[in-house]
């Protein structure tokens, strides 16, 4: 088989490994030269080397190489070109707008503070007249001094009129109160000038008057009084009547002092035709009293006032 020039290259390269020589397979191997002498034992002979059979020669038919497909040149890509800046259009800035002035608020006209409302005075009535209030003090014509207090009357609680002579002793003690428009008359303590009680009048639950009237009317009462006459300690009972009309509300001055609205009362005449009248004002009660007989004329020392306030709480 003829051998190709890349065979036989192989195979002198295969040759030369194995030490050299020709390439005709019946030629001995060649020996080794001699080792030199030493004085180190001498060298084993190496072995010699077993024949390698020569190949055979192999064609390898070069594989075709195929040129690559030349690559497609890109085309050139052009620079970009740079775009400017835009330049930034001026915004115009608008005119600032005028704020406007507001007028000063006028000052509010001053409120007018409504006028109170007028108190009405409750109207007066008659059981105003008969109130008595405790601690009034005062002197009346006959230099007799009216002491208004608190006290009690067999049992019942009510208002006490002390009446003091000159001297300082004892004349007499009226009891008496209102509640509601009813006056209560629980009854009567009568002192001699020693200072000594002579007499004890209680008057019976039914001693009381009603003040419920307007001016023009009029009411009677009846009644019964239990006398205790002192010292002979004798009782006995007795009927007794109040009867009055209300005449009606009068402004009047005593002691320099002026009462409005003074109840003015008239009793029922007596047998003989004499007519008690009186004024009685809130708090104090009778601050002026007479007699007038049936003719008309002022029973001699029968009027009465008050002329000195010593005390009025």
């Amino acid at each position: 088989m003829k051998q190709s020039a890349y065979a036989i290259a192989l195979s002198g390269v295969l040759i030369a490994g194995c030490g050299g020589g020709s390439s005709d397979d019946s030629s001995a191997p060649a020996m080794a030269p001699a080792a030199p002498v030493l004085v180190v034992p001498a060298p084993v002979p190496a072995p010699a080397p077993t024949p390698v059979p020569t190949p055979e020669p192999v064609i390898v038919a070069p594989a075709p190489v195929v040129a690559p497909a030349p690559l497609p040149v890109p085309a050139p890509v052009p620079a970009p070109v740079p775009v400017p800046a835009p330049v930034p259009v001026p915004v115009p800035v608008p005119a600032p707008v005028p704020v406007p002035v507001q007028p000063p608020t006028p000052a509010p006209a001053p409120v007018q503070a409504p006028a109170p409302a007028p108190t009405t005075a409750a109207a007066p009535t008659l059981a105003d007249c008969f109130k008595l209030t405790p601690g009034v003090k005062y002197v009346d014509t006959y230099g007799n001094t009216q002491v208004v207090s608190n006290a009690v009357f067999e049992g019942i609680p009510t208002i006490a009129t002390t009446e003091i002579r000159t001297d300082g002793t004892l004349f007499g003690i009226v009891y008496q109160h209102v509640i509601g428009n009813t006056l209560y008359m629980p009854g009567i303590f009568d002192y001699t000038a020693n200072n000594i009680p002579s007499g004890k009048f209680v008057n019976s639950a039914d001693a009381k008057v009603s003040l419920d009237l307007v001016p023009g009317q009029s009411t009677v009462t009846h009644y019964t009084v239990t006398r205790t006459e002192y010292p002979a300690n004798t009782t006995s009972i007795v009927p007794e009547t109040v009867a009055f009309t209300f005449v009606g509300f009068e402004t009047i001055t005593v002691a320099n002092r002026t009462f409005a609205n003074a109840c003015k009362i008239t009793f029922a005449p007596e047998k003989n035709g004499d007519i008690d009248t009186a004024w009685f004002a809130g708090g104090f009660g009778p601050v002026r009293t007479y007699t007038k007989d049936a003719k008309g004329a002022t029973v001699q020392g029968s009027f009465n006032e008050i002329v000195k306030i010593i005390a009025a709480p």
